[in-house]
């Protein structure tokens, strides 16, 4: 049986004071701790840590990637700082994290790449829902213009499920003076919201996939935020399947209406074969529901004992 581990790190306040004018994250950690680990949502087994120090945070990255069988779902959210320094590397702070030696300080874009890489499992998901600030004198420059977060730990691009809250570089701090605004789109509460409720069950078939999560921070982000504040961004491995973030805690099956049900179950092939244009008209029609049901029952008659009723729903599904 499959395993399903999370690892949830908030750094909201760090030691050196250069850090005192950023703000801080706005996170609901215990609300989504409450919905990743929920059996009938999420099912995970949840870890908190909230402001620790660089050893602990690295000690837990490795147990989290290194328990994680080929089948197992690993999934890390991050919130606190992510910062770019002069060299383009990128670092997510810790508690006792320094601007000034950041190598030794805080937790480098690198390491968490290598550990996603040793990882055994197929099944890897990142929620970064961090600012990104340039820290070095001549960051302004780079104001508006993308961190390139992502790509630094795509690595292998081998079973992985990336999403951040922004790869726009929003704010950068030169020496104690910060220009611009360290943007976020509150990613937990998105997380949260979407799974609790069901919402971000995109195709209504009772799951909540990566890329569906995805989708529905991407949707909400773009309702409540101007044009011109940073979007959330996602990447994937080429090959990678469906990752089942969580389940629709409120789905509930839909029966195709009774005469048609009925149809379906006929041991009269012509009763069988006149349902089919009738699914062909559910599945491509509006209400999201009757199309899933409408494709399972298309499904069923694909291996239909009449070899003309199989070969009509074989169709109609491939188109």
């Amino acid at each position: 049986m499959s395993r399903r581990t999370a690892l949830l790190i908030v750094t909201t306040s760090t030691t050196g004071d250069t850090f005192a004018q950023l703000p801080s994250p706005e996170v609901d950690l215990a609300a989504l701790s409450a919905a990743l680990g929920d059996p009938k949502v999420g099912g995970f087994e949840v870890t908190q840590l909230v402001d620790k120090d660089l050893q602990t945070l690295r000690e837990a990255i490795v147990r989290l990637y290194r328990a994680a069988g080929p089948q197992d779902v690993a999934l890390l959210y991050y919130a606190g700082y992510a910062l770019q320094d002069q060299f383009g590397e990128i670092y997510l702070t810790a508690r006792d994290s320094q601007i000034d030696v950041l190598e030794a300080t805080a937790v480098q874009a690198a390491f968490l790449r290598d550990q996603l890489d040793k990882s055994r499992s197929e099944q890897k998901v990142v929620l970064l829902d961090c600012p990104m600030i340039a820290t070095f004198d001549g960051a302004r420059q780079l104001l508006g213009s993308s961190s390139g977060i992502l790509e630094s730990i795509e690595g292998s691009h081998r079973g992985r499920f990336l999403i951040c809250s922004t790869d726009q570089i929003g704010a950068a701090l030169e020496g104690r003076q910060l220009s611009g605004e360290p943007s976020r789109n509150a990613l937990s509460q998105l997380v949260q919201q979407g799974l609790t409720t069901g919402d971000a069950d995109l195709n209504l078939d009772g799951q909540v996939t990566a890329e569906e999560l995805y989708g529905y921070i991407y949707e909400r982000s773009a309702s409540r935020e101007p044009a011109s504040r940073a979007m959330p961004r996602r990447s994937s491995s080429p090959d990678l399947g469906e990752i089942l973030v969580a389940r629709n805690p409120v789905w509930r099956p839909v029966d195709l209406p009774a005469e048609l049900s009925e149809a379906l179950h006929s041991p009269l092939a012509w009763m069988r074969q006149g349902a089919v244009p009738e699914l062909e008209r559910l599945l491509a029609g509006q209400n999201k529901k009757l199309s899933l049901a409408a494709r399972q029952a298309l499904a069923t008659l694909t291996t239909d004992q009449a070899p003309e009723i199989a070969r009509s729903a074989t169709a109609i599904l491939q188109s």
